[in-house]
């Protein structure tokens, strides 16, 4: 599947009879499409059955509380099958016939967000309180954070899967300020960030209250870089065989990785085995992943870890963040990231697998 949209919403039910059909009008058809309804009281789930009962892989999500839209956004990726994921405000204030130059841009990183700061964007904005603060925040952002980008907030971004996961996992805001720490956490990973103009038109009736909302919201980015070491662990599974492989692995570890783990999930393998990371699966189903494995492999070791943020930071970690990097493959027998026995040994034994 090409791409999941993510549509985080919250009593949207009024702007989105607007919005869907824009969005609609620039789909291709093949897009799996995930609509979050975060605790909304006015039909905007109804809204959305409505207007989106023609796609095929469209799918709905209801809070029974409002959350917040990181909260929604998370739980959309958590669950998106897609090689490439975005999320769109349900507004669809940034015209979603720029999602072709959205997605275009993951050829080059691995995060492209819309910026109402590029030169090339169109901005229709006639609440100059909110545009003022866009800005401080911004600088504030920027001060804090050391990140370069000049609009964190737009909510027309997009990930190539294995980075959105792994960003949304080890991720905890769940309100406005969470694209500042999925966009930090990037960085910390050394993921390529890009801005890619947009045509914004600020549509009446947003949930952002400027003056209300700044304290929380300064205050969610001061914790982000407090706390990014504290993320939460990623589960992995790693197989190692007796005996080599060619440069992918043996083939029969690769091709029980391909029949047990979702489509895109980055792998590394080496001469003797394979490493497996799942962000966005609890312990629980890496478990039940790893007895599989065992099942189907009864000569090789299968075991189950937990990589902390910070054992990714580690050295040996670098062919782990770089499948992360990697767009996913159409078979995971087609592992993204190879590396030799020596780095292999050093990883395995940075994470506690000797």
């Amino acid at each position: 599947m090409a791409t999941t949209l993510v549509i985080p919403a919250y009593n949207e039910a009024r702007r989105m009879e607007d919005a869907l059909p824009k969005l609609l009008a620039c789909l291709k058809g093949d897009e799996e499409i995930i609509v979050v309804d975060d605790g909304s009281d006015d039909g905007t789930l109804e809204v959305a059955r409505r207007h989106l009962g023609g796609v095929v892989n469209a799918h709905y999500v209801h809070f029974d509380g409002n959350r917040g839209k990181g909260a929604a956004v998370r739980e959309g990726v958590i669950r998106a099958r897609g090689s490439a994921i975005a999320f769109l405000d349900a507004d669809m204030a940034s015209d979603p016939s720029g999602l072709a130059t959205l997605l275009g841009a993951l050829d080059e990183c691995e995060v492209a967000i819309g910026s109402r700061a590029h030169p090339r964007s169109t901005v229709n904005c006639r609440d100059m309180e909110r545009v003022l603060f866009g800005r401080v925040f911004n600088r504030f952002v920027r001060a804090t954070t050391g990140l370069a980008a000049r609009d964190t907030q737009c909510g027309f971004k997009a990930f190539r899967a294995p980075a959105a996961k792994l960003l949304f996992h080890t991720s905890s805001i769940d309100r406005y300020a969470f694209d500042v720490e999925v966009l930090m956490l990037a960085s910390k990973f050394g993921m390529r960030v890009k801005e890619v103009p947009v045509d914004w038109t600020d549509v009446r009736g947003s949930h952002v209250r400027p003056l209300i909302d700044s304290v929380p919201m300064a205050a969610d980015v001061v914790r982000s870089v407090a706390g990014w070491r504290h993320g939460r662990p990623v589960e992995a599974v790693t197989i190692v065989s007796a005996t080599n492989g060619n440069r992918h692995g043996p083939p029969e570890v690769i091709r029980a990785l391909r029949d047990c783990l979702r489509y895109g999930d980055a792998v590394v393998s080496w001469p003797r085995g394979a490493l497996a990371l799942l962000p966005c699966l609890d312990a629980n189903a890496v478990s039940a992943i790893r007895a599989r494995l065992a099942e189907r492999l009864p000569a090789c070791r299968v075991d189950h870890s937990s990589i902390t943020v910070e054992m990714l930071m580690h050295p040996s970690a670098a062919p782990l963040l770089a499948a992360l990097r990697a767009f996913p493959q159409e078979r995971a027998e087609e592992a993204p990231v190879i590396c030799d026995q020596g780095t292999a040994s050093m990883l395995l034994s940075s994470i506690g697998v000797g």
